[in-house]
């Protein structure tokens, strides 16, 4: 296990003049080498009962290296992906730190944010499970619920609370009764799928309302620019610094089944058809898309193939989005399409294929500022969590031929790709079926357009220019991949 010192000033400029900064030290934590199931940590009965009942005797790592170092007080910054056994690693601490300040059913005492619903979600069920032989309360704090029943709950108080930046920060602002001033610990879970989405000037807000007084954690798969401002507002003393994962990533990426496609614009849908009648009855396959139209449009072009398909994207009915997810983690096989944010980061176990259908919207999905190869990402996080639970995984990356110069970014991080070769003869002849289907089809038609011109904004804006370059598109035959004759009229490009 080796532990990474990052030279980041943390202090702004009035603290610098102050001579009072910030630095993030690494860890050099000993006794956690004693540490290897959860039965040696010195935390409560009632919590290790829990813990049996859920199934898990060994710690992973970052449970190993985490635990211990909160448990004693310290504010952590840890370098965690998907499926590395996080969530325990700070619910276990927030319950004994819960014990330990011998606070009433009525107070609360720690926050746990997260990036998604889905996420905040995923949490909360299994805070539940470990709360178990415990007094306490735990509320979800989400987006799509009813406001006024968790005001209810707020005002008569809770213990541990759950939830997303956006309705925390609407609580703290309108809840009257809302009584947070005995927080003790705050944790944000992917910290760096915050900031991506939008969610800083939120959390700058969420942090001037807290108490000052408080252990703060914070989990994120890098450190980029973005997250060294989070951690600034974040922190009032010395993080410890924990990344468990420097040495491990890099293998668990050789070890996946990865590779990409090369086709023209007009087949990408054909191939896409072929991969997915493949794989629709004894796989479990998540295709990833830049915009909500192109996945509402591709669902219903699937479902008049015949084919049944889930999706997940932003602006769901919270409901629909939480059924979805639940029915697609159950299934044994089955297709979700998603846009390339909506999923990212969800437990969702045994994925057999993952499908990078359009550009990923931006290159931290790939690497970050570091510019480590460890901090190299494959296609999608799924497939790494799989791999560290010993199943197979398989990646496919979509590429025109003017993006092949996207294997150069990717082989200078470490991350190969080969090619996925395979007969012309197995793409579908299915092409004038599909445009019959939707020229007779009107709210297909809609779908198709809206699909096709989001497609073509999201390419026009994309970062990585050099490699996902507009102007060498084919409109003509990138309008036929979503069944038109021919392209709509494209507005407000700009240059």
């Amino acid at each position: 296990m080796k532990f990474e010192v990052f030279d980041i000033d943390l202090s702004t400029e009035k603290e610098k003049k102050q001579e009072n900064n910030i630095q993030i030290q690494s860890s050099n934590n000993k006794t956690n080498q004693k540490f290897i199931n959860f039965d040696d940590l010195n935390i409560s009965n009632q919590t290790k009962i829990a813990i049996k009942e859920m199934g898990f005797q060994a710690m992973t790592d970052i449970q190993r290296e985490s635990i211990p170092l909160i448990l004693s007080g310290s504010d952590l910054i840890g370098a965690a992906k998907t499926g590395s056994g996080k969530t325990l690693a700070f619910l276990i601490p927030i319950i004994e730190i819960l014990l330990k300040s011998n606070l009433s059913q009525k107070k609360m005492g720690g926050i746990v944010l997260a990036p998604t619903r889905e996420l905040a979600y995923q949490i909360h069920q299994v805070a539940e499970f470990l709360f178990k032989y415990h007094n306490f309360k735990c509320c979800l704090i989400i987006g799509g619920f009813s406001r006024q029943k968790q005001t209810e709950i707020l005002e008569k108080g809770t213990n541990l609370i759950i939830g997303t930046p956006g309705r925390l920060l609407d609580h703290l602002q309108q809840t009257k009764g809302f009584n947070y001033q005995e927080l003790k610990i705050l944790v944000f879970d992917e910290a760096d799928r915050m900031l991506e989405i939008g969610f800083s000037e939120t959390i700058s807000k969420i942090l001037k309302i807290l108490p000052k007084k408080r252990q703060t954690i914070l989990f994120s798969a890098t450190l980029s620019p973005s997250i060294k401002d989070l951690i600034r507002l974040s922190f009032q003393s010395q993080p410890i610094y924990i990344n468990v994962d420097q040495n491990s990533e890099i293998s668990t990426v050789k070890e996946l089944q990865q590779g990409f496609i090369q086709c023209f614009e007009e087949e990408r849908f054909l191939i896409l058809f072929m991969l997915l009648h493949s794989f629709r009855k004894n796989h479990k396959v998540i295709v990833y898309f830049s915009t909500i139209k192109s996945v509402k449009f591709h669902k219903e072009l699937l479902s008049e193939l015949n084919m049944v398909v889930y999706t997940l994207y932003g602006k769901q009915k919270q409901e629909e989005r939480q059924n979805t997810f639940e029915n697609f983690c159950k299934t044994n096989s089955g297709i979700l399409l998603s846009t390339n944010v909506a999923a990212r980061g969800l437990d969702i176990p045994d994925v057999d294929w993952v499908i990078q259908y359009d550009p990923p919207n931006s290159l931290e999905v790939f690497f970050f500022e570091k510019k480590t190869k460890q901090n190299a990402k494959i296609i999608s996080i799924e497939l790494v969590e799989q791999q560290e639970q010993g199943k197979s995984g398989n990646a496919i990356l979509f590429l025109l031929s003017h993006e092949l110069k996207f294997l150069e970014y990717l082989q200078n991080f470490g991350v190969p790709l080969s090619e996925y070769e395979f007969s012309e003869e197995k793409i579908p002849q299915i092409q004038t079926l599909i445009e019959s289907k939707i020229e007779k089809n009107e709210i297909l038609f809609r779908l198709a357009k809206k699909a096709y011109l989001a497609f073509i904004h999201a390419y026009s804006s994309h970062s990585l220019k050099d490699v996902f370059d507009f102007s060498k598109l084919d409109f003509l035959a990138i309008s036929k991949s979503f069944g038109l004759l021919n392209p709509p009229k494209i507005l407000n490009i700009g240059n």
